[in-house]
């Protein structure tokens, strides 16, 4: 797993650029749960000329008739100066050992990146973090890639000031990429990802000694991005005329070649077309943007055409372009027939004027089989970044009433909501600012974010139907959206082959609850996550209780339960599951079904505590058919086509047995996590309205797709209330995971007092209707009607099995009592320097384990300096002893060998001596014998441990329910690896 975040921000001072990095250190720390072995950022900044600040107007809601016309003009950034010229860094670092990824990274790029220190700068970061998968954890195949180093090249580009001119530019791309690459669909066949390396190595000219796959991503995207670059478009177009791989592998043309080819055939010809007549090549709109009239490459083809015919007749190729090579471009296009060099100048000149990132990354995505989410900038591109999503997560965040031109991305929605420091940044915040959250589609999306980019071609990838349709609203008419702050969002969608509208955009966003964005991941004051986790479980309980149980925590009670006062989203998302499991007891008690009433999903410790769960609910309610499956089951189970996964062992579960009523419940802690989040959306393509969701924040992917299946269903999306139920952990990158696990398994609990407060409610009312009903036939003499009536209860006495008295005191010891012993145990916030004596017992207690567990590794190294240190020597701790002793007596050699007994002793050496080196001896050999013990009894009298405890490694012996020992052998595994 890897996760990908990024952050855009257009006029910043240089002494605020730094503060970024603190923002991006939340953001890293927020994306480090998909991964943190390694990670790394890469920074693309651009001095933006001084006039660019008055271009930065505010842009007007699409539409406004009455805006100045000065507002008109968009945001163009073009590095043509010398003086400006983008750059791009990078820093990339391996994560060590109880060290925070997120400061490593942090530290590093304060020390390495070298920030603009004169005028207002573009600045775009894109990050990454990495848990090795497909490469080995090594520094070099830590993200960001590049594939070609920056270089200098002539690059065309077109200003207000100068028109289309040619300059020199330094060309470097960057990209992240989260997910598997596995091939490339090109030349009538899927190429593998390592050929695609052996051949991007070839054409390029540049090999890569990396063998993971996200590397070549930045290989395509050096050869697709061509936009502005003539010898570039000509190496491209070569590759999309060649009809297979083996004719390419026959191209030995260097990038010389390639610039030769440009000065001799391509430069004259675009040249002699801007000169004749420009404005059929490159029409003007608005100041600094252009656009290409459609007869452009028409025109460019017809005088290549001609260029290379003149060539041809004047036998020039061999002599100019051969450079004795066996087979280069001359010698390609000498043999070349008429259709085909006409081919290849229309795929060189559309390239030329085309082919941005947007463009290449969109064709890459087309094309490419596996899952990808990615993030490119380019040096050619400054204030832009275009990120994509075909089978992995990615997101972006806005606030469409500030004029800060800030935006943030990333794989993890909780990095994209990071909240903005406006003040430190130098801007103002609005009083009604919400953060718009809008996710890629993972069908295969890719977004342009930042400025707008010279060429103007937003209703370029336009829907062909909709143009037919008379659209009044500007927001259906224009496709892309452009902010307050004068950035601009488009989004191309590979499956409709068009670009969304400014009014789709829109309404895919999803505005942030204001709660949610304090959900920033960092260890503030704590020493690490997990302490935090703990330190905070008081007071995340104590909410949890105040919004289930408001009068409870209150301090009153009703007879039937305070459960049916509350009324917050989850309570009501809560209700509306309730209703529909109540519904179905009442039809099963009835009549027989094998249709599942209850399904439940999750991942590990979400599917466990989901097991315990439905353990509850059977015991409670007997007439309900609950089943509980693994998330990646769920996804094997209702995929179809040869994708589908066929899973052996115990469970029966299949789509047969889920009816229309069925209701579905999956819980994950993060609401992405991919199992999980695919069960989702398979899920809600089937039974939109029947899918409920328990996550830690309102807002996650799983959420989305909830919306995305009613909305394709037709269904109302605001139903979508009603189907997610947050446990109010909010975002826990910690692992092991403590408090979200206690809080989804508290949820669940008030989930099962809620659905049986309403059983309650439900059984009375049917009470009351048949106690009336009865009363009725009484009183007109059918009295053996009411008998039977009577007898023939809808309902069984035995539907639930919890009685009001038992729920009541179930919720007067679960709620009052279990925050406050959580804060003996744990400590709060408010309350961290008074720990309570339970705490300092089990602090107490858990050194002492700590330092049983340490005790092998701590008596090893002591043992191993020992030992060294006496052979190196050569006298061991008991001989040096006596030989010091011996010291002070004359002819007393103590020495004891198997030499010294054949040789023989000098004769004035005392017998004692002899003796006393030979008990030395055998006391130096029980101390190497048993020196493990004697350190370890050592060890223990200084630090008052019990003397007689076993020696060696420790067990920890579990003794609790299935679900305890679960979780806690998850927590301690995940604690010492």
């Amino acid at each position: 797993m890897c996760g990908n975040l990024g952050l855009l921000l257009l006029e910043c001072s240089p002494a605020k650029a730094r503060e970024l990095l603190e923002h991006l250190d939340a953001m890293v720390a927020a994306t480090s749960i998909r991964g943190a072995q390694g990670g790394g950022l890469s920074c693309l900044q651009y001095r933006m000329p001084g006039d660019v600040p008055a271009l930065m107007q505010k842009n007007p809601i699409i539409g406004d008739a009455e805006a100045p016309a000065n507002l008109q003009n968009p945001t163009v950034l073009l590095p043509d100066a010398h003086d400006r010229a983008p750059k791009i860094e990078r820093v990339r670092v391996l994560r060590r050992k109880r060290q925070y990824l997120s400061e490593m990274i942090a530290t590093e790029a304060q020390r390495r990146f070298t920030f603009l220190k004169d005028g207002p700068v573009a600045t775009t970061f894109i990050g990454h973090t990495r848990f090795a998968t497909g490469s080995l954890n090594r520094l070099e195949e830590i993200h960001p890639h590049e594939w070609c180093p920056p270089q200098t090249e002539s690059v065309w580009r077109y200003t207000a000031e100068q028109g289309f001119h040619e300059t020199q530019a330094t060309v470097g791309i960057h990209i992240t990429h989260n997910g598997d690459f596995d091939g490339l669909d090109a030349f009538n066949c899927e190429i593998t990802n390592s050929d695609l390396g052996k051949l991007l190595g070839i054409v390029l000219g540049v090999e890569s000694p990396l063998k993971g796959d996200s590397p070549k991503i930045a290989g395509f995207m050096d050869l697709a991005r061509v936009q502005g670059r003539l010898a570039a478009a000509a190496r491209l177009a070569v590759l999309r005329i060649s009809d297979s791989l083996v004719s390419v592998h026959d191209i030995r043309a260097t990038w010389e070649d390639w610039v030769a080819f440009e000065d001799e055939i391509l430069r004259p010809v675009l040249q002699r077309c801007l000169k004749r007549d420009g404005s059929k090549i490159i029409r003007a709109t608005t100041p600094g943007r252009y656009t290409v009239p459609k007869d452009a490459i028409r025109e460019l083809v017809a005088a290549g055409m001609e260029r290379i015919q003149d060539l041809k007749d004047r036998n020039a190729f061999a002599p100019t372009l051969g450079k004795g090579r066996s087979l280069c471009i001359g010698t390609l296009l000498w043999g070349w027939d008429d259709i085909t060099t006409q081919s290849f100048l229309h795929h060189t000149f559309r390239g030329f004027l085309r082919s941005d990132c947007y463009t290449a990354l969109a064709e890459m995505l087309s094309r490419a089989t596996g899952s990808f989410g990615i993030q490119v900038h380019c040096t050619l591109e400054p204030g832009a970044v275009v990120i994509a999503a075909k089978g992995q997560p990615m997101a972006f965040g806005y606030e469409p009433n500030e004029d800060t031109p800030i935006l943030t991305f990333g794989s993890e929605t909780a990095a994209v909501r990071v909240p903005v420091k406006h003040e430190e940044l130098g801007y103002a915040r609005s009083a009604d600012s919400v953060r718009m959250i809008f996710d890629v589609d993972e069908g295969g999306e890719i977004v342009r974010l930042g400025a707008k980019a010279p060429y103007d071609d937003e209703n370029v990838y336009t829907d062909p139907e909709r143009e037919e349709v008379d659209l009044s609203d500007p927001l259906e008419r224009t496709h892309c959206l452009s902010l307050l702050s004068g950035l601009q969002i488009r989004v191309y969608n590979i499956a409709g082959g068009a670009e969304l509208t400014a009014a789709q955009i829109s309404k895919r966003a999803l505005a942030v609850p204001q709660a949610s964005r304090s959900t920033a991941a960092s260890s503030g004051r704590y020493s690490d996550l997990v302490e935090k986790d703990i330190k905070e479980v008081a007071d995340v309980v104590r909410e949890i209780d105040s919004t289930w149980l408001p009068d409870f925590v209150n301090g009153s009670q009703s007879r039937h339960g305070s459960y049916l006062k509350a009324d917050a989203p989850c309570v009501r998302a809560t209700d509306a599951l309730c209703h529909e499991l109540i519904r179905l007891i009442a039809r099963r008690a009835g009549q027989h079904s094998e249709k599942i009433d209850l399904l439940i999903g999750g991942c590990e410790i979400s599917q466990w505590v989901a097991e315990q769960f439905a353990s509850d609910m059977r015991l409670i309610f007997p007439y309900l058919s609950i089943s509980v499956v693994s998330a990646n089951q769920l996804v094997g189970i209702f995929t179809e086509g040869r994708k589908k996964v066929v899973f052996t062992g115990s469970s029966s579960v299949d789509a047969e047995m889920l009816g229309p009523e069925t209701c579905i419940l999956l819980i994950s802690q993060s609401g992405q996590t991919f199992p999980t989040l695919h069960a989702t959306k398979v899920l809600c393509t089937r039974h939109p309205d029947r899918v409920w969701v328990l996550t830690g924040e309102k807002s996650s992917k799983m959420q989305q797709s909830v919306v995305q299946g009613l909305e394709k269903a037709g269904m109302d999306p605001g139903l979508a209330r009603l189907r997610v139920i947050a446990n109010g952990s909010g975002h826990r990158p910690a692992e092991p995971s403590s408090l979200a696990a206690l809080c989804a398994h508290h949820t669940l609990t008030h989930i099962i007092f809620r659905c049986t407060a309403m059983m309650h409610k439900y059984l009375l009312a049917v009470k009351c209707l048949e106690r009336a009903w009865g009363m009725h036939q009484y009183r007109r003499g059918r009295r053996k009607s009411m008998i039977l009536r009577n007898e023939a209860s809808s309902l069984p006495r035995k539907t639930c099995k919890l009685a009001p008295d038992c729920l009541q005191d179930l919720e007067s010891m679960t709620v009052p009592a279990l925050a406050t012993n959580l804060e003996d145990l744990a400590g709060s916030r408010e309350r961290s320097d008074t720990h309570t004596d339970v705490h300092e017992e089990l602090v107490r207690v858990g050194k002492v384990w700590g330092k049983h567990v340490s005790e092998p590794w701590r008596v090893l190294v002591v043992a191993g300096a020992y030992i060294f240190i006496a052979t190196f020597l050569g006298m061991p701790i008991v001989n040096a002893i006596v030989r010091l002793v011996s010291l002070a007596f004359d002819n007393c050699d103590t020495r004891f060998s198997l030499e010294l007994l054949i040789t023989g002793y000098d004769e004035d050496n005392h017998a004692a001596c002899i003796a006393a080196g030979a008990v030395a001896n055998v006391l130096d050999a029980l101390i190497y014998i048993y020196i493990g013990k004697i350190l370890a009894r050592l060890l223990r009298a200084k630090e008052g441990r019990y003397m007689w405890s076993r020696l060696g490694s420790r067990t920890v012996v579990i003794v609790d329910t299935p679900l305890v020992h679960r979780l806690l052998e998850a927590f301690l595994s995940k604690l010492f690896s």
